[in-house]
């Protein structure tokens, strides 16, 4: 049984999920820069990665992605597109994520059990720590996460709510990846407690046979129209059923 590479890192992910803020007129464009350490962790081995991510919000569409997948959340279709760009593929999954039903008939019995004990738990302490960071004036919270499996997630988070941007649909897509992965979808109502824009986060991921660290830097935030298709699925791109446990 092969379970997706990012099981910690997009659950980790979710932690870094703003909350609702006023709402601005044209589309936001976040840059963010990422490191994640090499690691091994059940059975999987991974090199270190440095990505850059790039977002664009406008009301209810989304589009998070790099080099090689993207994330689209079309909360008017109330649909996520999963886009890999190297298979020039993607998977349209139905909202709410139901992880259960997307797996293979035959393997849901077996995984239920299982899906239960990878559930993860979240605590977010918001403290009245405070700073500049990248010229955004940013607020402390620690965020805790774990199993019953024993991995264990902790991440310092500074956010800000400088950038005003209606980041409902934002909040959707993450609630929507998180809901994607073995046990973050018990996570996600905890990890909205933090409010704002994360410009910073230091992570770090232990159990499960491995441990690493991560790191995710805002580098800009500006508000701008969004090239020409932004929030379709790319042209040519052949539909395939997603698979759970096929994820990268």
């Amino acid at each position: 049984m092969r379970f997706p590479k990012p099981i910690a890192t997009l659950t980790l992910t979710i932690a870094l999920t703003p909350a609702l803020a006023a709402p601005a007129l044209a589309d936001t464009r976040l840059e963010m820069k990422s490191h994640t350490d090499a690691f091994e962790m059940m059975g999987q081995s991974q090199p270190a990665q440095d990505k850059t991510i790039t977002f664009w919000i406008a009301g209810d569409r989304v589009l998070r992605q790099d080099s090689e997948n993207a994330f689209l959340y079309r909360g008017d279709q109330n649909k996520l597109y999963v886009i890999d760009h190297g298979a020039k593929s993607y998977s349209a999954v139905a909202l709410p994520v139901d992880l259960l039903a997307l797996m293979p008939a035959e393997m849901r019995g077996q995984m239920q059990g299982l899906l239960q004990q990878m559930a993860m738990t979240a605590t977010v302490t918001p403290t009245e720590e405070r700073k500049e960071i990248g010229g955004w004036n940013a607020r402390r919270y620690d965020v805790h996460m774990q199993n019953q499996m024993g991995m264990k997630i902790d991440s310092t988070v500074w956010a800000t709510e400088d950038v005003g941007t209606d980041l409902k649909a934002f909040r959707g897509l993450y609630a929507a990846m998180g809901s994607l992965q073995p046990g973050g979808a018990g996570a996600v109502d905890e990890l909205m407690k933090v409010q704002g824009v994360p410009v910073l986060s230091e992570t770090r991921i232990e159990g499960m046979g491995g441990s690493f660290g991560s790191r995710e830097e805002l580098l800009s935030a500006t508000e701008t129209d969004a090239p020409a298709g932004t929030y379709e699925v790319p042209a040519g791109y052949q539909e395939t059923a997603f698979n759970p446990m096929g994820q990268r």
